[in-house]
Protein backbone atom coordinates (compact mmCIF):
# COMPACT_ATOMS: atom_id res chain seq x y z
CA UNK A 1 0.00 0.00 0.00
CA UNK A 2 1.45 3.66 -0.71
CA UNK A 3 2.09 5.91 2.04
CA UNK A 4 -0.01 8.05 0.94
CA UNK A 5 -3.32 6.02 1.02
CA UNK A 6 -4.63 5.51 4.54
CA UNK A 7 -5.08 1.81 5.91
CA UNK A 8 -8.58 1.24 7.46
CA UNK A 9 -6.99 1.28 10.91
CA UNK A 10 -5.25 4.68 10.24
CA UNK A 11 -8.92 5.98 9.37
CA UNK A 12 -10.41 4.61 12.28
CA UNK A 13 -7.50 6.06 14.68
CA UNK A 14 -8.60 9.93 13.09
CA UNK A 15 -12.43 8.82 13.54
CA UNK A 16 -12.05 8.01 17.32
CA UNK A 17 -9.42 11.40 17.56
CA UNK A 18 -12.00 14.04 16.22
CA UNK A 19 -15.24 12.02 17.58
CA UNK A 20 -13.28 12.68 21.18
CA UNK A 21 -12.21 16.24 20.17
CA UNK A 22 -15.72 17.26 19.15
CA UNK A 23 -17.55 15.33 21.66
CA UNK A 24 -14.60 17.64 24.59
CA UNK A 25 -15.43 20.69 22.93
CA UNK A 26 -18.93 20.46 23.30
CA UNK A 27 -19.22 19.32 26.89
CA UNK A 28 -16.58 22.56 27.78
CA UNK A 29 -19.11 25.10 26.26
CA UNK A 30 -21.38 26.75 28.24
CA UNK A 31 -24.24 26.52 25.50
CA UNK A 32 -24.13 22.56 26.38
CA UNK A 33 -25.57 22.57 29.53
CA UNK A 34 -27.94 25.40 28.93
CA UNK A 35 -30.65 22.76 28.31
CA UNK A 36 -31.34 24.79 24.78
CA UNK A 37 -29.25 22.74 22.62
CA UNK A 38 -28.18 19.17 22.10
CA UNK A 39 -25.33 17.83 19.61
CA UNK A 40 -27.17 14.97 17.14
CA UNK A 41 -25.36 12.06 16.87
CA UNK A 42 -26.47 11.21 13.42
CA UNK A 43 -25.37 15.25 12.33
CA UNK A 44 -21.73 14.40 14.68
CA UNK A 45 -21.08 11.24 12.30
CA UNK A 46 -21.76 12.78 9.25
CA UNK A 47 -19.33 15.36 10.22
CA UNK A 48 -16.43 13.30 10.87
CA UNK A 49 -17.06 10.77 7.34
CA UNK A 50 -17.23 14.56 6.10
CA UNK A 51 -13.60 15.25 7.53
CA UNK A 52 -12.32 11.60 6.73
CA UNK A 53 -13.16 11.76 3.11
CA UNK A 54 -11.63 15.10 2.72
CA UNK A 55 -8.45 14.28 4.48
CA UNK A 56 -8.35 10.86 1.86
CA UNK A 57 -8.21 13.08 -0.72
CA UNK A 58 -5.89 15.48 0.66
CA UNK A 59 -3.54 13.54 1.39
CA UNK A 60 -4.01 11.29 -2.05
CA UNK A 61 -3.64 14.58 -4.17
CA UNK A 62 -0.92 15.88 -2.10
CA UNK A 63 0.98 12.74 -1.95
CA UNK A 64 1.43 13.06 2.07
CA UNK A 65 2.71 10.13 3.84
CA UNK A 66 2.98 11.59 7.40
CA UNK A 67 -0.51 13.44 9.24
CA UNK A 68 -1.86 16.57 8.16
CA UNK A 69 -0.88 19.68 10.23
CA UNK A 70 -3.39 20.81 12.47
CA UNK A 71 -4.26 24.20 11.09
CA UNK A 72 -5.43 21.95 8.34
CA UNK A 73 -7.14 19.15 10.85
CA UNK A 74 -9.02 22.76 11.85
CA UNK A 75 -10.26 23.94 8.52
CA UNK A 76 -11.49 20.61 7.51
CA UNK A 77 -13.06 20.36 10.43
CA UNK A 78 -14.36 23.67 10.99
CA UNK A 79 -16.30 23.30 7.13
CA UNK A 80 -18.01 19.91 8.02
CA UNK A 81 -19.43 21.41 11.01
CA UNK A 82 -20.82 24.52 9.73
CA UNK A 83 -21.97 22.32 6.60
CA UNK A 84 -23.86 19.46 8.42
CA UNK A 85 -24.78 21.53 12.04
CA UNK A 86 -24.32 18.62 14.77
CA UNK A 87 -25.75 20.97 17.08
CA UNK A 88 -29.78 21.22 17.30
CA UNK A 89 -31.75 23.52 18.59
CA UNK A 90 -34.37 21.84 22.00
CA UNK A 91 -35.84 24.86 22.37
CA UNK A 92 -37.90 26.92 19.92
CA UNK A 93 -36.62 30.20 20.63
CA UNK A 94 -33.44 30.62 21.86
CA UNK A 95 -31.84 33.46 22.40
CA UNK A 96 -31.04 35.69 19.44
CA UNK A 97 -26.58 35.28 19.93
CA UNK A 98 -27.27 31.58 19.69
CA UNK A 99 -27.96 31.72 16.30
CA UNK A 100 -24.53 31.12 15.84
CA UNK A 101 -24.18 28.21 17.39
CA UNK A 102 -22.63 25.91 15.23
CA UNK A 103 -20.35 28.27 14.26
CA UNK A 104 -19.08 29.34 17.57
CA UNK A 105 -18.36 25.86 17.93
CA UNK A 106 -16.47 25.09 14.56
CA UNK A 107 -14.24 28.01 15.55
CA UNK A 108 -13.51 26.91 19.17
CA UNK A 109 -12.91 23.21 18.31
CA UNK A 110 -10.68 24.82 15.34
CA UNK A 111 -8.95 27.09 18.03
CA UNK A 112 -8.44 24.33 20.27
CA UNK A 113 -7.50 21.92 17.36
CA UNK A 114 -4.60 25.15 16.65
CA UNK A 115 -3.75 24.91 20.20
CA UNK A 116 -3.22 21.04 20.80
CA UNK A 117 0.59 20.85 22.83
CA UNK A 118 -0.35 23.80 24.15
CA UNK A 119 0.08 25.25 27.62
CA UNK A 120 -2.46 27.80 28.81
CA UNK A 121 -3.62 28.55 24.95
CA UNK A 122 -6.77 30.63 26.10
CA UNK A 123 -4.63 33.54 27.65
CA UNK A 124 -3.11 33.70 24.09
CA UNK A 125 -5.93 34.09 22.05
CA UNK A 126 -7.73 36.72 24.84
CA UNK A 127 -5.05 38.38 24.92
CA UNK A 128 -5.06 39.64 21.64
CA UNK A 129 -6.49 43.20 21.11
CA UNK A 130 -9.02 42.16 18.35
CA UNK A 131 -10.02 38.75 19.74
CA UNK A 132 -13.67 39.80 19.81
CA UNK A 133 -14.00 41.70 16.36
CA UNK A 134 -12.38 38.28 14.68
CA UNK A 135 -14.16 35.74 16.56
CA UNK A 136 -17.15 38.04 15.23
CA UNK A 137 -16.38 38.64 12.17
CA UNK A 138 -15.39 35.29 11.12
CA UNK A 139 -18.92 33.62 12.77
CA UNK A 140 -20.09 35.87 10.59
CA UNK A 141 -18.01 34.53 7.48
CA UNK A 142 -19.46 31.68 8.75
CA UNK A 143 -22.91 31.69 8.74
CA UNK A 144 -23.84 34.46 5.94
CA UNK A 145 -20.54 33.80 2.88
CA UNK A 146 -19.73 30.37 1.27
CA UNK A 147 -16.45 29.03 2.19
CA UNK A 148 -14.16 26.03 1.12
CA UNK A 149 -11.94 24.02 3.36
CA UNK A 150 -9.14 25.52 2.10
CA UNK A 151 -10.23 28.63 2.92
CA UNK A 152 -11.11 27.95 6.43
CA UNK A 153 -7.73 26.19 6.62
CA UNK A 154 -5.48 29.40 5.53
CA UNK A 155 -7.63 31.52 7.89
CA UNK A 156 -6.64 28.37 11.19
CA UNK A 157 -2.86 28.47 9.17
CA UNK A 158 -2.85 32.02 9.89
CA UNK A 159 -4.18 31.84 13.37
CA UNK A 160 -1.44 29.24 14.49
CA UNK A 161 1.66 31.02 12.25
CA UNK A 162 0.52 34.17 15.07
CA UNK A 163 -0.18 32.56 17.86
CA UNK A 164 1.17 29.03 17.98
CA UNK A 165 4.23 29.23 15.96
CA UNK A 166 5.87 26.36 17.82
CA UNK A 167 2.87 24.17 16.34
CA UNK A 168 3.11 24.81 12.51
CA UNK A 169 4.69 21.99 12.04
CA UNK A 170 3.13 19.43 14.41
CA UNK A 171 0.79 17.29 12.81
Amino acid sequence: MTPYIMSDDELNVRRSERYESLVAIWEIMPASKSGNFAMCPVRRAEVIEHYIDNLRVIKFRYKMPERIQLHKVAGLMAYAIVKYRPISVIHSDPPKKHQFINETFALIHGLSVCAEHIHSPHSRITKLKYHDTWFDSLNHLLHHRNTTPESLAFIFETLCLTLFPENFDIS
